[in-house]
């Protein structure tokens, strides 16, 4: 069975995880106060930096459907959805399913509603509309479901797989992918791209396991993921990345030119999106976000 990425046994000096009672377990408790003190301050740094615009609702206040007023309460405005970037992908699906080609709409769409389309990689790759478009609303929700499924099973299993300590990493382990992949089943989200991609990278990794040399491995069903989340959204390149330099670093070549070739194929496919949103973006365009 193949091992995981972040496994350090084969380092000079290191000893088996089994022996060490996990790969943390030769750390100084004061090394351990000072991370999970640096841990912590992250935490509450990102409570307490501000996320909205200035003058918004603050979503400390709760949840509302639909755009709202000074005061924080909701408001019915056809012209000026709450989510105006998700008001923008519904508008790419429902055209879609309706027939209409993705490039022969999207770059007046979205410069009709003050988006800028200049550089062309503003502009959203056309998957997860296509693939949202197909699957129709029920759809979502199963394919929703089914990912976080998966995800809780994955890491359920690969938790598991863990030195022994009567389980307690396991559940508390999965009991936080719980958390974090149930997010996924908010509808209102859907037509988001991150929510998608994240999830799939999340599946991903639980589903990796590396070997070295080329002997002892799982990455088939990883990798397969990974192109789906990439085809979505070009920020699960890092990842890519990182698998790419963790089989060149075990000399797992196979797995290896698998990754190369997937991310010599994004580019390509990337490059293509952009030609095509260019054709479409006229010289006066502004440029940035």
């Amino acid at each position: 069975m193949g091992t995981d990425v972040l496994d350090t046994s084969d380092l000079i000096g290191a000893r088996p995880l089994a022996q060490t009672g996990g790969r943390f377990a030769s750390w100084s408790p004061l090394l351990a106060r000072v991370v999970l003190a640096a841990l912590l301050l992250v935490v509450i740094a990102s409570m307490i930096v501000p996320t909205n615009k200035p003058g918004n609702r603050s979503p400390w206040l709760g949840p509302v459907e639909g755009p709202v007023d000074a005061g924080g309460k909701a408001v019915d405005t056809p012209d000026k959805p709450y989510d105006e970037d998700i008001a923008l992908y519904e508008v790419a699906i429902e055209r879609i399913a309706k027939g209409e080609s993705y490039y022969d709409f999207i770059v007046p769409e979205q410069r009709g509603r003050d988006y800028p389309v200049n550089p062309g990689i503003a502009v959203r790759l056309p998957t997860l509309a296509y693939i949202d478009a197909w699957l129709g609303k029920t759809g979502q929700l199963v394919a929703a479901i089914a990912l976080m499924l998966a995800i809780i099973a994955t890491w359920w299993q690969r938790l598991g797989e863990e030195p022994e300590d009567g389980g307690r990493l396991r559940r508390l382990g999965t009991a936080l992918v719980f958390v974090g992949a149930s997010l996924g089943l908010n509808r209102h989200y859907f037509p988001l791209h991150e929510l998608w991609a994240g999830g799939l990278i999340a599946l991903s990794f639980g589903l990796h396991r590396i070997g070295r040399h080329g002997q002892g491995g799982r990455w088939v069903a990883a990798f397969a993921v990974a192109a789906l989340a990439l085809a979505i959204r070009e920020h699960t390149l890092p990842y890519v990345l990182l698998m790419a330099a963790f089989a060149l670093w075990q000399r797992n070549w196979r797995e290896s030119a698998a990754w190369i070739a997937l991310i010599l194929l994004f580019f390509t496919a990337l490059t293509w999106h952009l030609e095509i949103i260019a054709r479409d973006v006229l010289a006066t365009a502004r440029r940035g976000w």
